[in-house]
């Protein structure tokens, strides 16, 4: 049975001066704690005393602590045991707030407002920092929440593709490609829920599902007529062959990575299907398909060669390539007789 949903109370987008001006002095050893309750408690309207009272109060004020609790170790980056050491909580406590705010932002409007905070909080981090140092602080423009995108909005990434020695630009809109909204989140670590290496192999996966032509259809075909029977493909194959290397490139790909997460590959990477979507449709738990996502996603980076770091010795072997009767010969040294 699904857990119900109850509406997060953002109820104000803070200026990063707002932030500095209701940071409590004395609320805490940490300044960033302190900016991470004075954020909370502007953008939920929630009392300051309420975020840093001991017990967990009503679902306000829970709320609020979880929030402040999440900015602290993400945006501002505390690790989970100085935020512990900060609100007077356990560490486990702080390890379910941050799964709180992380499984909230999935939800669209949500992520935008959370967004906003996070770039308005770290503006304020900024602001206080100048301010120690200098005694002033410069103007700061006013601060203005990132939107939730639309389709027509939608920012676009260009990264390089290299599919059998050919590299082929791919144009990414960040509000379509799962694997492109993953690459700009990070978990509670701070790091990305998916690597580069993870990306580009999606994203390869999913250039070799289109060129396969596979990507459904709702409407007749008129591209060949409408260019003139000249389709653009790699260079010394026809088109037909450009079809059928790239269905044989996809075929291995997946029999690489196994039927296990074959599946998963194929609805995130190939037909755009959300997170949860994915989960609902294949009955998971929620945070279980960003697991499988990911280990799936390692096997094919595996499969095409890609990793994260480079490793191995900083300096090659030097090897000689020669026939099984060849000899080494000097020059000058021919017909004289040398053995």
């Amino acid at each position: 049975m699904p857990r119900p949903v109850h509406p997060f109370p953002f109820r104000h987008a803070p200026q990063p001066t707002e932030i500095v001006g209701a940071t409590v002095a004395g609320a805490s050893e940490s300044a960033a704690w302190s900016l991470a309750v004075a954020a909370a408690a502007l953008a939920t309207e929630v009392p300051v005393a309420a975020i840093l009272m001991s017990g967990r109060g009503r679902r306000p004020e829970a709320e609020a602590r979880a929030l402040a609790i999440y900015l602290a170790h993400v945006a501002l980056g505390l690790s989970m045991a100085e935020v512990a050491r900060c609100c007077a909580r356990h560490h486990s406590s702080v390890a379910h707030a941050c799964a709180l705010i992380e499984d909230r932002r999935d939800e669209p409007a949500f992520e935008a407002a959370l967004a906003g905070l996070e770039d308005a909080i770290r503006s304020a981090d900024h602001l206080k920092r100048e301010k120690a140092m200098t005694g002033t602080a410069r103007p700061v423009r006013p601060h203005t929440p990132r939107p939730a995108a639309t389709a027509g909005e939608a920012g676009f990434e260009r990264i390089s593709v290299e599919v059998d020695g050919e590299r082929a630009d791919v144009l990414l809109d960040l509000a379509e490609s799962p694997l492109a909204w993953l690459a700009r989140r990070k978990g509670r670590d701070g790091r990305a829920l998916i690597d580069p290496a993870q990306l580009m192999a999606g994203e390869r996966l999913r250039l070799d599902f289109t060129r396969a032509q596979m990507t459904p259809r709702v409407t007749a075909d008129w591209s060949g007529a409408a260019s003139g029977g000249r389709n653009r493909a790699p260079a010394g194959l026809q088109p037909a062959d450009a079809v059928l290397a790239a269905k044989q490139r996809l075929t291995r790909a997946l029999d690489a990575v196994g039927p296990e997460f074959s599946g998963p590959l194929m609805d995130v990477c190939c037909f755009l299907k959300g997170i949860e979507q994915v989960e609902r449709e294949r009955g998971w738990p929620a945070r279980a398909g960003k697991v499988v996502l990911g280990l799936g996603l390692d096997r094919l980076a595996r499969h095409y060669g890609l990793s994260a770091r480079a490793e191995g010795p900083a300096r090659p072997r030097m090897r000689a390539w020669v026939a099984e009767d060849g000899r080494p010969r000097v020059d000058g040294l021919e017909g004289s007789g040398a053995g």
